[in-house]
């Protein structure tokens, strides 16, 4: 159904600019965020690493999401050259990404446990979940792998740039928006069936839910390139996804560590490992419950009114 103008009235006036415009100008800051953020790493204290490292992580996710929307607007030859620049960015990335989000994680499960054991523990884990570096000097490394990262992110930039605005419209990204919805839509509800699994949460299908929330991360970010310009509604929905990325997400570091407990049980001690890995069943659990509540809210969004609303909140500008 049409969406009407009261229920965009907590953005004001329809934009001004029109969604090509919006997208890329927002793509814009985010790499320059995130070339920055490579530039001060090298420099910056060892707690403020991962937080850069994340950034510049992030950056490729919102490309990523961004190429989806431009399919028809940029050649098949940049589109392809696009996303593999920035898949080689997130998979040159992801070791450390996985090393920071597990210590986070174990750092979390051991929290309030001073004793000799469990600091041991701690430090043992640390170690296991430490991508191998070149040499000893894994500091080096980090800093040489977020180069690389870099310059790839950059390469992307330059071909999404290029991109013709007038082939872009509302329609074209409310449609690919849509699509990417219904996609999401289709994977949670084989992920959740409803009846209660063997550890009493509701997701059946741990892999299918994986991919579920990577499409459903994917739209966040699609839709965090438009934020200016997002109705009420839109900001709600976005909300709930971004609620139940957040806990797939949690769950799934928490499954990682949970593995490496697994392997290293003898190492860490039979009985401390199995206690562990009881918080991390739980955890899990939790986690799970969370994100299907949250999935279940968005749901109350059909793919078609997301298309809509998409646009008609540029059919004005445009």
């Amino acid at each position: 159904m049409p969406v009407t103008q009261a229920e965009n009235e907590e953005v004001g006036e329809a934009s001004e600019r029109s969604v090509a415009t919006r997208l890329l100008s927002s793509w814009a800051v985010i790499v320059e965020g995130a070339l920055s953020a490579a530039v001060s790493h090298p420099t910056a204290s060892a707690e403020a690493r991962p937080a850069l490292v994340k950034q510049v992580r992030k950056s490729t996710k919102s490309g990523r999401a961004l190429v989806r929307l431009l399919d028809g607007a940029m050649s098949p030859e940049a589109m392809a050259g696009a996303e593999r620049s920035l898949h080689e960015a997130a998979t040159i990335l992801a070791p450390i990404r996985d090393r920071d989000a597990m210590c986070s994680t174990i750092d979390g499960l051991l929290e309030g446990k001073l004793d000799e054991r469990a600091q041991q523990a701690k430090l043992l884990l640390y170690a296991i979940v430490s991508p191998p570096s070149v040499g000893d000097d894994e500091e080096a490394f980090e800093i040489a792998l977020v180069r690389r990262a870099a310059a790839r992110i950059s390469l992307a930039s330059e071909l999404i740039r290029e991109v013709p605005h007038e082939l872009l419209s509302g329609a074209t990204v409310g449609k690919a928006m849509s699509s990417l919805w219904r996609k999401a839509r289709r994977r949670a509800n084989r992920a959740w069936h409803g009846e209660a699994a063997a550890d009493g949460s509701t997701m059946q299908d741990s892999t299918t839910a994986h991919e579920a929330r990577k499409a459903c991360s994917r739209l966040v970010h699609q839709l965090n390139l438009i934020e200016p310009d997002l109705s009420k509604p839109l900001r709600r929905f976005r909300q709930r996804l971004r609620r139940a990325t957040s806990a797939l997400g949690d769950e799934h570091d928490l499954s990682l560590v949970a593995e490496c407990i697994g392997l290293h049980r003898g190492r860490l001690g039979p009985k401390f490992a199995s206690a562990v890995l009881t918080v991390c069943s739980r955890g899990q659990r939790r986690l799970r419950e969370t994100a299907g509540i949250a999935l279940a809210e968005a749901m109350t969004l059909r793919p078609g009114e997301l298309g809509r609303r998409i646009q008609n909140r540029y059919d004005d500008a445009e």
